[in-house]
């Protein structure tokens, strides 16, 4: 307590103690000054000026001293609560109280609310830049966050991700709207809803599920220490049709081994078959010359010896030919043609072969259709297959019907009939493949390596047309050939 002049009047023990005043100092009437000054000295009241300036500003104030509550740190790091209060006839009192513990304590508890505030903006930062979308549950399986990716997955339930909204209500919200979610096959909805929740609230190994737009999903859920979950979810869509088309590659390449190990073993049959009838022709006509001594035998040797060649060519050519195609050789030589013209000459050469086998041909070919720019060779190579594949599969009895017309688009085409043995429905789709053949057994009634059609596809599609094939088992087939608008000289 100070009296109106400024003099000393009663102070207790903890006043000494906290200021560390001597006892010299401390008696009944000093002047309040001189307390300021000893505290002045020891830097209570800054450094910043000298000290009797500070004395001077010090005690300048406390004259006109009013109610009035500070803080006031201490050079040994220590705060004091200043409470002072002023006396009727003058003078005042003031409280100082030591408020260090609890500044520290202050202190601490803000210190701890940043860092936690920190953590938590590094959190969401975390989870906001995650490529997967993920979501927090707490203990009640109520919504708490979600980043933007996760959001996105699932705009049709947009409204439903709130805090505090129970993930049962979101299900059901998925369910019902059906704009992201999917039922599995033969599941209702509340089955799904059912598994879903189990799934949910016991979570174990990742779940993979097929969402509606053909988007895969994968889902790893945990549960966290506290009873909340965090579930990533992965958009891994490109991963399963990237998987698709591995596994479709693998069966394409199976199939493409399978059909290469068939065509080995049919072409090898087809290639002895010639080989051991020339062989013993020639065994005969030099171990045994006066069996083939009259000259209708040699003749009959020397033309089975020719047949037997240019059989042996013929499935050498298509190897060939079927090589160059697939190794991107194959150049077309382009000239100006009649379709008609060449449909001719092909009838001429297998004509024996149907009058032989009682198949009888019939034309329809328009000779005023335009000519076409195209490779002429290329393009009779795939005639001549066509007739040949219809009368070498047609009955004796049946009719091979070969025609050329022109479609209201422009386009030319060439078709090639037949009531033959047809194709069963379930092989259609393999007409054109390479090594590809109705019967891959050895013991097929007919001859030929499986690669025909498949040239003549590829030498079709050099042209930018193609050959579409129409066939009933025990009906007959209709093959036939277009050519686009652009190769047309008019």
């Amino acid at each position: 307590m100070v009296d109106g002049d400024l003099r000393m009047v009663a102070w207790n023990q903890k006043f000494i103690d906290l200021f560390r005043l001597p006892p010299s100092l401390m008696r009944p009437g000093v002047l309040f000054e001189d307390i300021v000054r000893y505290g002045a000295k020891l830097g209570e009241f800054g450094t910043d000026s000298n000290i009797e300036d500070l004395v001077h500003a010090r005690m300048e104030s406390l004259k006109r001293v009013e109610h009035r509550r500070f803080e006031r740190k201490r050079p040994d790091g220590t705060v004091i609560e200043v409470r002072d209060r002023p006396l009727p006839g003058g003078g005042f009192v003031a409280l100082y109280i030591d408020v260090t513990e609890r500044k520290r304590a202050e202190e601490g508890r803000l210190d701890a609310m940043r860092r936690e505030r920190q953590a938590e903006q590094l959190l969401v930062e975390a989870i906001e830049s995650s490529s997967e979308g993920i979501v927090v549950y707490d203990g009640q399986d109520r919504f708490v966050v979600a980043n933007s990716c996760y959001l996105e997955f699932y705009p049709d339930i947009a409204d439903m991700h709130r805090p505090g909204v129970k993930y049962e209500d979101v299900l059901r919200a998925s369910v019902e709207r059906g704009e992201s979610c999917q039922l599995p096959p033969g599941m209702d909805k509340e089955a799904f809803v059912q598994d879903r929740l189990r799934s949910f609230r016991s979570p174990s190994e990742p779940i993979i599920r097929r969402m509606a737009g053909g988007r895969w999903m994968q889902f790893s859920e945990r549960r966290t220490p506290g009873g909340g979950l965090i579930s990533l979810q992965t958009d891994i869509t490109a991963l399963k049709n990237r998987e698709s088309e591995l596994i479709l590659s693998k069966d394409a390449a199976e199939a493409a081994n399978r059909s290469k190990s068939a065509f080995l073993a049919n072409i090898s049959h087809e290639l002895r078959t010639p080989l051991h009838g020339v062989l013993g022709l020639a065994e005969i006509m030099r171990d045994d010359p006066g069996t083939a001594a009259s000259l209708e035998t040699y003749q009959d040797y020397a033309k089975l010896i020719h047949d037997s060649g240019s059989h042996l060519l013929d499935l050498i050519n298509d190897v060939l030919d079927m090589s160059k195609i697939e190794a991107g050789r194959y150049n077309l030589m382009d000239e100006k043609m009649s379709l008609g013209r060449v449909a001719e000459s092909c009838l001429a050469i297998v004509a024996c072969r149907a009058r032989d086998g009682g198949v009888n041909i019939v034309k329809r070919l328009d000779h005023t259709m335009p000519a076409i720019r195209a490779d002429q060779r290329a393009v009779k190579q795939v005639v001549l297959n066509l007739l040949s594949n219809a009368v070498k599969f047609t009955r004796s009895g049946g009719t091979v019907v070969i025609s050329t017309s022109r479609d209201p688009a422009g386009d030319v085409t060439l078709s090639v009939s037949d009531t033959g043995v047809g194709i069963a429905a379930d092989q259609l789709s393999r007409v054109g493949e390479p090594f590809w053949q109705g019967d891959d057994s050895h013991a097929r009634g007919y001859e030929g390596t499986g690669l025909g059609l498949a040239i003549s596809k590829r030498l079709m599609e050099l042209h930018g047309g193609a050959i579409r094939i129409d066939s009933v088992k025990d009906v007959g087939t209709t093959a036939e050939i277009w050519f686009p608008k652009a190769r047309i000289l008019n």
